[in-house]
């Protein structure tokens, strides 16, 4: 389910629970949770929600491929 939330540039964001990030990504609910904790998905959720949210905009931008790694 997603979720609208104001985003710091003040426009509304959409957001996403753990579950539905690991659907988002391809990945289990437990293999999201060992990715955050060995830290292979560093994008860090919204801070003060219950349950914890992640902007997709973050997502998306940890999936990108850094123009270094385009490079190599």
């Amino acid at each position: 389910m997603k979720i609208l939330r104001k985003s710091a540039a003040g426009r509304m964001a959409k957001t996403l629970k753990l579950v539905d990030v690991a659907d988002y990504i391809g990945v289990t609910v437990r293999t999201l949770y060992n990715m955050i904790d060995d830290g292979r998905f560093p994008v860090p959720p919204i801070p003060d929600t219950k349950p914890r949210r992640w902007n997709v905009e973050d997502i998306d931008a940890w999936r990108k491929p850094s123009s270094n790694q385009a490079n190599a």
